[in-house]
């Protein structure tokens, strides 16, 4: 911090405590090198000269701006020079404006009001003095000279709003280089207004540059007004400029925000990939681009339209190509990033294509992108649709488990993973690997006693009971349910044999889910008494939820002894 930037003492007595005897962290041994934090600061302070720090001083200290000198000569070029000045001064002042101004009018008059320079000049100088509303009157109306000195000028500059009114149409007409620097300075709020007042003086000059349009459509995004901006984008851009980079950019942001809105987002990629052979594009401008694209698709659920644009964008492997489509693949050598290969791997686990899943690993092979923890729990997660064998290798290869070599270092595994891995075998009829599956589970979550096991663990109880109803061990599967869920039956006693920390509330879904099964099987009995079980449950959490909602509306109320 001394180094770079002595002006901040702020930062430097937060520095110069933290070394001090009195702090609580002075008993360590690097601490003991500095008696005390005034022995410090002479040392820090004793290696710059007051040169360098009042150059230092100089250079981030914005209260140090040189004021502005009036010129002493008033020959008409030396004052166009001092009005540029000001015109680019940091922090100019109305006193100095009318300072100035009235030199002018004192010495050059005509020359002074009619020259456009002067009025290109004018016009910066408010914009630099943060008075839009001046400048934007200035722009609409300016002042004739007819009838007006320099009281009713000086008085016009202090309040040129309520004048407005009373002067006469301008004859100014600004050029399209200072439309543009006011458009790109502008409020975003003000910048519809302004363009309609630009327009109305210099007609087409304005609204055929494409960069003022441009402007316009970025504040209409900013403000919200979509129709707007739609409207200016058809008309303008997919017309004259189908493929100005910045517009099609601006609108795809807009766009990422609506899901429904995927095909018109779709309309627009097209036409943003046509454009960066064209124009100059970072690869991650190009990364963000195609982020925008996939989130878009991916809230929209249109996991195949993800899979086009994946494959027309990036360079694949052929097998995941197959399903393309029969127009020549657009494929930009663009580097892949961590964001990206999450959502795909998302998608195709949905989609679960074996031959995409497979593609996806070489591509990130390719891209030297180590798969992280929630990357292989996708993986697993699709390939247990397709091919459960694949998905339990790589859990075994990846994650540790007991089921698993534990000889390098791996991820932790989740119960989300032993969840998927059952279902999938589940599918496939395997019953001995479901079976072996939830006995490593349970060897696991005793082993571990973490609280991400013991509170998530419910999940991976109820696929491993749909798996066993699935599988046809429906009595397995209650022994389980009564055994490591609490119930409001007295006679059930069986969940007493585990351990409290094993114990999980069931919910609804659940008692239905057993309801339809023993129905299914023709045990009317046992399903009645399910049946009778969950209405006494929702009876107990609709009084809850009854209390709750009296206790929040209550005002709390405490005694005198408790404040």
């Amino acid at each position: 911090i001394t180094m770079t930037f002595p002006h901040r003492i702020s930062s430097l007595r937060q520095l110069f405590h933290s070394f001090s005897p009195s702090h609580k962290y002075s008993s360590f041994p690097h601490n003991r090198l500095i008696p005390n934090s005034r022995q410090f600061q002479i040392r820090c302070f004793a290696k710059y000269s007051q040169q360098q720090q009042q150059h230092h001083f100089n250079k981030y200290s914005s209260a140090n701006v040189k004021p502005f000198k009036l010129p002493t000569q008033t020959d008409f070029k030396t004052l166009g020079a001092s009005l540029t000045e000001l015109s680019h001064h940091k922090a100019p002042t109305q006193k100095d404006f009318q300072n100035l101004i009235t030199l002018y009018l004192a010495n050059h008059k005509p020359e002074f009001i009619y020259s456009k320079y002067f009025c290109d000049l004018v016009v910066r100088c408010f914009v630099n003095m943060k008075k839009f509303r001046t400048a934007e009157a200035l722009l609409y109306r300016f002042y004739e000279v007819h009838g007006m000195d320099e009281m009713e000028y000086t008085e016009y500059l202090n309040g040129l709003e309520e004048l407005v009114e009373t002067l006469p149409q301008t004859k100014f007409q600004p050029d399209a280089k200072l439309a543009e620097e006011l458009l790109r300075k502008w409020p975003t709020k003000g910048v519809p207004r302004l363009y309609k007042i630009l327009e109305s003086q210099m007609g087409t000059e304005l609204t055929q540059s494409e960069w003022n349009n441009y402007f316009l459509l970025r504040a209409y995004i900013d403000l919200g007004r979509r129709g707007d901006a739609e409207e200016l984008f058809e008309r303008y851009f997919e017309k004259e400029h189908p493929h100005h980079l910045h517009a099609l950019k601006a609108m795809m942001g807009m766009y990422s925000k609506h899901k429904d809105d995927y095909q018109k987002m779709l309309k627009i990629w097209n036409n943003l990939s046509v454009s960066w052979g064209r124009a100059k594009m970072s690869d991650f401008q190009k990364q963000n681009a195609v982020k925008s694209i996939l989130e878009t698709l991916w809230e929209a659920e249109q996991y195949q339209q993800m899979h086009q644009v994946f494959i027309s964008t990036f360079d694949v492997p052929p097998e995941m190509r197959a399903d393309a489509e029969s127009d020549p693949p657009r494929v930009f050598h663009i580097p892949l990033n961590e964001r990206i290969t999450t959502l795909m791997i998302r998608a195709y686990a949905r989609l679960g294509e074996e031959r995409c899943l497979n593609g996806l690993q070489y591509v990130m092979q390719q891209n030297d992108i180590a798969p992280s923890e929630f990357a292989i729990s996708m993986f697993v997660y699709g390939y247990s649709k397709v091919n459960a064998s694949i998905a339990l290798q790589l859990f075994c290869e990846y994650f540790n488990s007991p089921i698993s070599d534990a000889d390098s270092f791996k991820h932790t595994s989740s119960p989300f993973v032993y969840s998927v891995l059952m279902q999938g075998f589940a599918r496939e009829n395997d019953l001995e690997q479901v079976r072996q599956l939830f006995t490593a589970f349970l060897r696991e979550v005793h082993a571990r006693q973490d609280e991400t096991m013991l509170k998530k663990k419910r999940d991976t109880f109820i696929s491993y009971m749909q798996a066993l109803i699935k599988l046809d061990e429906l009595k397995d599967a209650y022994r389980i349910f009564r055994t490591y869920f609490k119930s409001n039956d007295k006679n059930q006693h069986e969940a007493n044999k585990v351990d409290k920390e094993m114990l999980m509330n069931p919910n609804t879904r659940v008692y239905f889910m057993f309801v339809k099964a023993f129905k299914e099987k023709g045990e009317l009995q046992l399903a009645e008494r399910l049946e009778k079980e969950v209405k006494q449950r929702l009876q107990i959490m609709e009084k809850y939820r009854e209390k709750q909602q009296q206790f929040e509306h209550q005002p709390l109320q405490y005694s005198r002894q408790y404040e």
